[in-house]
């Protein structure tokens, strides 16, 4: 993706404010304009209404102040107040920094200033350094509101490269006091605006309106590849830009000059065979009197830029063809989720209407269990009659004409076993028919009777040892391992059961 050759009016950024303010410094032409524009512009990067600057001397005897204020009629220098300044500048000096305080009348410092002073909210105080060594301060006051790290920050930036212009004019003016030449003061004004300029690391450019270099900075030397030398006493189509570049860049300063308009954010190739892109602000530069006499220029490299821009654009194309493929997974999985959402409704209404269904049978079939039941209770109460009214009298007719005890025993049992048969047996009295044999059978129902080994081996005509090896059988399948268990109790309890 190759960007356009735009540009726009944006917010003023702060790289915008400190060149603006950095302009309004270097047109002024003595100390007075030049600390006015140092101030105007501090006052624009942080909302200060009120401050000072001051240049100082070892011996208090030059310290030169300036104060501005809202109430003043025009911009002061103020007298009596070099100790107040020198005690400041030894405070930034004793803290490695600048001052700033949001309460400041609460503070030590706000006791020791001069008597008939204005009302200070909050202060910033920075002192102006040159060559590591301090030559002055500027104080900036009453903002509405608190001053922020990044107001220190800017003007303390904006101040490290106009401290050489206030200086340097100042000196200027003492300097033509003591009758310096013109010729050597400008050569040493143009000298420290080099200096500024190679600075900033920005590229900066001046032409004229014959499209010729008439400065540049190390920046823009380092930028283009091109000396100073060669791009100041070399037309710009003999350079590094090919003809078609040098009259695009030219068509924009004419646009600049003739319209009196910056134009800013100027993205555009570095050179024609190149990858390198610039952006750039193109500013129209005024003499004295106002007339337009060329053009400034600002460039910063953004090749780097445009390369993270392409690359976060190729990422956003790759990342919406991802987010379209999922989402027609997720349509597809929501199309497949409603088909089985919609069988499984099928399901359950199948299942529900065979759960009816079941339902029905379940209790039709209680139904028939019920009367399963009630025939079940009425034949056992006619079996228990017949037995009542036909067999218990031939019986008790039969134990009649016995003689003999052991004849009698063995009708009782039979007429136990009759009674058992007919009637029926419990749950647990049926289990025991199951496990048990006939032979076992016959010796628990004489043991229930109370019949002991030697009674039941009589009855049945076996031996008692017969008789002793068939109880045994019986304790075992009945669980009773405890010989202190006694099995008729077993068998009688079972019967309550």
């Amino acid at each position: 993706m190759t960007p356009n050759t735009q540009s726009s009016n944006e917010p003023h950024s702060d790289k915008e404010i400190l060149l603006d303010g950095f302009l309004s410094v270097v047109r002024a032409t003595n100390f007075q304009d030049t600390a006015t524009a140092v101030f105007n512009s501090c006052q624009n990067m942080t909302g200060a209404s009120t401050g000072l600057i001051a240049l100082t001397s070892p011996d208090k005897t030059k310290d030169k102040v300036i104060l501005f204020h809202p109430n003043a009629q025009s911009h002061t220098q103020v007298p009596g107040v070099s100790d107040y300044i020198h005690s400041l500048l030894a405070e930034c000096d004793r803290q490695q920094s600048a001052i700033s305080h949001n309460d400041f009348m609460s503070t030590p410092w706000a006791q020791l200033m001069p008597s008939g002073h204005i009302t200070l909210k909050n202060i910033i105080i920075i002192p102006l350094l040159l060559k590591k060594q301090a030559i002055g301060l500027v104080a900036l006051a009453n903002k509405k509101t608190d001053f922020t790290p990044n107001d220190q920050q800017l003007a303390n930036t904006f101040l490290k490269i106009t401290t050489h212009c206030l200086k340097k004019i100042h000196s200027h003016e003492q300097q033509l006091i003591s009758s310096r030449s013109l010729a050597e003061q400008l050569a040493d004004n143009q000298q420290e605006l080099q200096i500024i300029l190679d600075s900033v690391p920005a590229a900066i450019f001046y032409k004229n309106s014959n499209n010729r270099f008439l400065q540049v900075n190390k920046a823009f030397c380092r930028l283009t590849g091109i000396e100073k030398e060669q791009a100041l006493n070399t037309p710009l189509t003999e350079l590094s830009f090919t003809p078609d570049l040098a009259h695009t860049y030219w068509q924009e300063d004419l646009e600049v000059i003739n319209s009196g308009r910056p134009k800013k954010n100027i993205i555009q190739p570095l050179f024609s065979d190149s990858n390198r892109w610039v952006r750039t602000d193109k500013l129209p530069y005024r003499d004295k009197q106002g007339t337009i006499r060329g053009v400034i220029g600002f460039a910063i490299e953004i090749t780097e830029e445009i390369k993270t821009k392409e690359k976060l654009t190729q990422n956003l194309s790759h990342l919406q063809q991802r987010v379209e493929e999922r989402t027609r997974h997720l349509n597809d999985a929501n199309h497949h989720l409603k088909k089985e959402i919609e069988t499984n409704r099928y399901i359950t209404i199948k299942l529900e209407k065979q759960a009816s269904k079941l339902q029905k049978m379940n209790s039709a079939l209680q139904v028939l269990i019920d009367q399963n039941q009630q025939q079940k209770v009425i034949a056992e109460k006619n079996i228990k009659e017949k037995y009542e009214h036909l067999v218990v009298p031939q019986l008790e007719l039969l134990a009649q004409r016995l003689r003999r005890n052991e004849d009698l025993e063995l009708l009782n049992l039979i007429q136990d076993n009759i009674k058992q048969s007919l009637l029926g047996f419990k749950h647990q009295n049926s289990t025991l028919i199951r496990t048990l044999t006939a032979k076992e059978l016959e010796i628990a129902t004489l043991v229930r009777h109370g019949k002991t080994t030697k009674d039941i081996s009589r009855v049945l005509h076996i031996s008692m040892e017969t008789v002793k090896f068939h109880r045994r059988n019986i304790r075992r399948k009945l669980g009773l391992t405890s010989s202190g268990s006694n099995l008729r109790s077993e068998l009688l309890a079972r019967d309550q059961e």
